[in-house]
């Protein structure tokens, strides 16, 4: 007789090391997008040298893009 086993969510960023367990889909949404959240902050007080205005917030949010987009498949 095989035994019905409840499902595990995984988060693992890829800009970190945070790696975590989850029962539920909701929880580990809850969870880990307040830790992608924490490191959307800190991409917009990243502020490279040399380059100033519109161009270095545009730098940013399109790092901080290119991070969420590889977030989906870790």
């Amino acid at each position: 007789m095989s035994k019905q086993r409840d499902p595990v969510y995984v988060a693992s960023c890829p800009f970190c090391e945070y790696r975590e367990l989850f029962s539920s889909a909701h929880t580990m949404v809850g969870i880990y997008g307040a830790h992608l959240l924490d490191h959307e902050g800190a991409a917009v007080e990243e502020e490279p040298p040399g380059r100033t205005g519109a161009a270095q917030r545009l730098e940013r949010v399109a790092r901080h893009l290119q991070r969420l987009n590889t977030a989906q498949y870790n």
